[in-house]
């Protein structure tokens, strides 16, 4: 663990490493800050439970909102959220590959942040919103990877929702092509 958090550049689970607020104009709709300080926009659906799924996608939480809606539906509390390089998060004036190296040059490894923001996410849920049990949820090759990296890392704070369930839609079969 010690080496997948020093090569991907990802903090440890000491500190505070959200900071939320709604975001105006729109009812369930939030701007979570995470360490690094870049905004994920995350959509609240259903009625606030002890049990949350959150779900990530390559394509944005818009191109899922139709899975997240239908879950919400069917009595589930989902927390649909864009990260880094997804849905809104996407950079529109740059390729996302020269976006990554931009921040590479100032020490951000991008796979490594987005692993962080889903623990972000996974935190806020525990500590702000109160649930106890979390399901993350990921479609696509990249959110996939950063969800499994976010759960081997396995090293929540005492008092954060276990997390019960990852779902991977898209994970590569390898990670050497």
């Amino acid at each position: 663990r010690s080496l997948l958090r020093e090569t991907l550049r990802v903090p440890g689970p000491e500190g505070k490493s959200f900071e939320a607020a709604p975001a105006t104009g729109q009812r369930g709709a939030w701007k979570v800050v995470a360490r690094s300080g870049i905004t994920l926009p995350v959509d609240e659906l259903g009625a606030r439970k002890p049990a949350v799924t959150i779900m990530v996608s390559d394509e944005g939480r818009a191109a899922d909102r139709a899975t997240a809606v239908k879950l919400a539906e069917a009595g589930g509390y989902v927390l649909a959220a864009d990260l880094l390089f997804t849905g809104e998060c996407r950079p529109t004036r740059l390729s996302v590959w020269q976006h990554s190296m931009l921040l590479s040059n100032v020490g951000i490894r991008p796979l490594g942040e987005m692993a962080d923001e889903v623990r972000s996410l996974w935190r806020w849920a525990s500590f702000e919103l109160g649930a106890r049990e979390v399901t993350i949820e990921a479609r696509g090759p990249a959110t996939a990877t950063a969800v499994l990296i976010a759960a081997a890392l396995g090293d929540a704070p005492r008092g954060s929702g276990q997390l019960r369930r990852v779902v991977l839609h898209g994970l590569p079969k390898s990670f050497k092509d």
